[in-house]
């Protein structure tokens, strides 16, 4: 039913999205990482997905095409539905996750929050020969960083407000996984920690 929404962000909180286009708002949930990508006040194209259930409708949005052609293909595998669909997604990056499942390797899919061994093999079952592979497959890997920390509550404010400073997505993330390898927890002290130790 829904393709894209282009619209305002007029608010954002944990997993949620409001988009104001023309006299609606729409409430989009989301993963971490399209998070990330939209702050209050710009002016995005969200690609959605409506789910329809008995118990009444969800939209989840993405700020790339490709996150939600993966998100599609993941609930259609056994086992796996929109919310933890969303969860995954938010803790393992699309090219990452791709190339996990081009490759065959449930034992990376199996670290990644949200997904099981047994869900890991059946993923790679299922979605190993339907999978496109990633562009830069075979070049250097996406830096990992700590990831359960990085996508704590705090951790993702940071990674917020230096994005909204015009820093790299990447970057910040960089930069907020070094202030936990120093013991740094709340958001002031990410924040201040990532701004005086830039490369």
């Amino acid at each position: 039913m829904f393709n894209f929404i282009c619209g305002e962000v007029v608010a954002k909180e944990e997993g949620i999205l409001v988009l104001k286009s023309g006299e609606v708002g729409f409430e989009l949930c989301v993963s971490d990482y399209t998070a990330i990508d939209c702050n209050v006040g710009d002016y995005v194209k969200i690609f959605a997905y409506l789910q329809v259930k008995e118990d009444g409708l969800t939209l989840y949005g993405f700020s790339t095409l490709e996150e939600k052609k993966i998100f599609l293909q993941l609930i259609t595998v056994g086992g796996i539905g929109c919310k933890m669909d969303c969860s995954v997604l938010s803790n393992v990056s699309v090219n990452e996750l791709a190339t996990a499942i081009f490759t065959g390797d449930a034992k990376r899919l199996a670290c990644v929050k949200g997904i099981g061994k047994k869900t890991a093999e059946r993923i790679v079952l299922e979605l190993k020969e339907k999978i496109v592979p990633p562009a830069n497959m075979g070049t250097q890997p996406e830096k990992k960083v700590a990831q359960e920390t990085v996508f704590s509550a705090e951790a993702m404010d940071a990674i917020s407000v230096l994005v909204s400073l015009g820093i790299a997505k990447n970057e910040a993330e960089s930069r907020i996984a070094k202030a936990v390898e120093k013991g740094l927890k709340k958001t002031e002290e990410f924040i201040n920690f990532a701004l005086k130790n830039q490369r």
